[in-house]
């Protein structure tokens, strides 16, 4: 994947953005409207990224890139939008433009070879961990563990799993950093039996 040299970064708090998700978001902040309409003339990408917890404002220097897939702008001059998540990012000389930040961002790219057989164990326990997730109204729709347990990319599996059933941001913003394919779905298996646990379903 090709990014662009240098990238818009929205800072959202408790927001962490994943790869094969997919975000709606409401944009009405002077700064962020330029921000997006510089992306639509663009490459139509910029990142998600909650504030560093060191800093308090700052962005993570790890964040989710996004493509805009679909855009509507409002007679207010707030835009409606869908943001479908790339890749996971390091962003470097992070620095501000119009109030916004910008960073040039470096694609985390995970080598090692995804179909082992401890991968394999390790995302059938977390499909079978969640098939046991409820919420307190209902169970999972059948239709959400269908597609999940058709998923062949463990990448995928991941994203998806963290980016809809893991609740807090730390956790989630680890997953996000990691770059080890194996280490992020033994993580992965380990949070969702700790925010999850079967006694209490």
């Amino acid at each position: 994947m090709t990014l662009p040299e240098e990238m818009g970064i929205m800072v959202l708090p408790e927001v962490v953005f994943f790869p094969h998700n997919l975000m709606p978001l409401h944009i009405f902040e002077p700064r962020y409207r330029l921000m997006l309409n510089r992306a639509l003339d663009g490459d139509r990408m910029f990142a998600l990224a909650q504030p560093d917890r060191k800093t308090g404002r700052r962005p993570c220097e790890v964040s989710g890139v996004g493509l805009i897939r679909a855009c509507v702008q409002n007679s207010d001059g707030s835009s409606n939008l869908i943001l479908q998540g790339l890749c996971r990012a390091r962003f470097h000389e992070i620095g501000t433009s119009s109030n916004y930040y910008v960073g040039k961002p470096e694609e985390i790219v995970d080598e090692e070879s995804p179909d082992t057989v401890e991968n394999e164990a390790l995302a059938t326990k977390i499909l079978e961990q969640v098939h046991h997730i409820q919420d307190c109204r209902e169970a999972l729709p059948q239709e959400l563990r269908d597609f999940l347990s058709e998923i062949k990319d463990f990448h995928m599996l991941v994203d998806i799993v963290a980016g809809s059933f893991i609740k807090h941001p730390e956790r989630k913003q680890e997953l996000l950093e990691t770059p080890n394919l194996s280490r992020r779905l033994r993580i992965l298996a380990i949070c969702l039996c700790q925010e999850y646990p079967k006694d209490a379903a």
